[in-house]
């Protein structure tokens, strides 16, 4: 049970992250902006919320492989938009940099696949 409430507080967190800064950007005015997930730029906001969503399913369903599935997903979105949010946010400023929204997408989705993982499963039942 402890893994299954682990598995709610990184979802809970995953969810937090979608509408946290990802990028910070310096203007050519030294202005600082913070940009996030939902920005036009990413594209990757509503995605991640909606793998956040059919995972919830998943715990909820006690179907621990639809949990995991979407986890790693998620993960792999993250990562993905991590790799690419710095340059896509610089047509906004001379420099950009990831801020702490973008780190806790990417560690809340693996915590929330290795804890997914090994939550408890539903339990078939037998006909005799």
């Amino acid at each position: 049970m402890l893994r299954y409430g682990i598995a709610w507080i990184a979802l809970a967190f995953l969810v937090l992250s979608c509408f946290a800064p990802w990028v910070t950007v310096t203007t050519h005015t030294n202005a600082i902006e913070h940009h996030g997930a939902f920005e036009e730029a990413f594209y990757g906001g509503t995605y991640l919320l909606g793998l956040a969503g059919l995972a919830a399913i998943g715990l909820l369903a006690r179907r621990p492989v639809l949990a995991v599935t979407c986890a790693a997903l998620a993960c792999l979105m993250a990562a993905l938009m991590i790799y690419e949010a710095p340059g896509t946010m610089l047509q906004f400023g001379w420099m950009a940099e990831l801020a702490w929204g973008a780190f806790l997408a990417f560690a809340s989705s693996l915590a929330l696949a290795i804890a997914a993982s090994r939550a408890p499963r539903r339990a078939h039942a037998t006909h005799v």
